[in-house]
């Protein structure tokens, strides 16, 4: 009985040992300390595996956007970079990270700029993460909902104006909050950019791999994803031009 126990208690211990040694905070420690001590390919290979295992934070991109810049491999810093900010909007580190190592690619390419509409409604979007907006749409809705009740016992009819107006701006600014978040969150699940990863690749006229080649973009561009066909993406470059790329070309954000 007691060689029983005893065995239990070691196989438990073996087992908890193995969990913790894997575990995502082990494996992110683990990668950080390989980082500082300069060791950037171990670092990349723990933090991948955190990855591996489904799990994903705004740290771990961040990370491994630092470990792959620090060895050379731009258009896989670049790429996390951009993962890192789909996190964490407003980080100003990433942000400052991300514009130098574009600013180490082909910087020939002059950019189209955005619609002003889509401009602003972007920036706006980048105001707060997803459940930051959640949060506040949250806040909203009751801070709304208390001067709708305010407004139905209110028997002064200046005061009773007040709250109608008050409650209507309310309304906006929670759909608003749900608008912002919900496009976020889909930005975020059901990418529409990606990151080329192949060096000078040739942008086709058409979906065909013996169509002519409309220009060349380097490695590290970001591309707006605008369609799908087989093996196939309709992209449109930051100068605007449009054309097709295969899919092993580039990695969605």
């Amino acid at each position: 009985m007691k060689k029983s126990i005893l065995l239990f208690i070691f196989i438990f211990n073996l087992l908890l040992n193995t969990f913790s040694a894997n575990s995502p905070a082990t494996l992110l420690e683990q990668g950080n300390k390989q980082y500082q001590e300069g060791q950037f390919f171990e670092a990349i290979h723990s933090y991948k595996n955190i990855l591996n295992d489904g799990f994903e934070n705004f740290e771990l991109y961040y990370n491994l956007g630092n470990s792959y810049f620090k060895i050379n491999q731009i258009p896989e810093a670049i790429y996390y970079y951009e993962k890192a900010l789909q996190l964490q909007p407003r980080d100003e580190d990433t942000r400052f990270n991300l514009s130098f190592v574009n600013s180490l690619i082909n910087t020939d390419m002059k950019t189209a700029p955005e619609a002003f509409h889509i401009q602003i409604v972007d920036s706006v979007m980048r105001w707060f993460t997803p459940d930051g907006w959640a949060i506040s749409g949250i806040i909203l809705l009751i801070l709304t909902l208390t001067l709708v009740i305010l407004f139905l016992i209110q028997t002064s009819y200046r005061l009773k104006k007040l709250l109608f107006f008050l409650s209507f701006a309310g309304l906006l600014l929670t759909a608003s909050s749900w608008y912002f978040g919900n496009r976020l969150y889909q930005s975020i699940t059901d990418p529409n950019h990606a990151i080329i990863m192949v060096s000078s690749v040739g942008i086709k006229s058409s979906p065909d791999i013996k169509s002519a080649d409309v220009y060349v973009a380097q490695a590290g561009t970001k591309v707006k994803i605008l369609s799908k066909l087989g093996d196939w993406y309709e992209i449109r470059v930051p100068d605007g031009n449009k054309g097709w790329i295969n899919v092993e070309s580039v990695l969605l954000i």
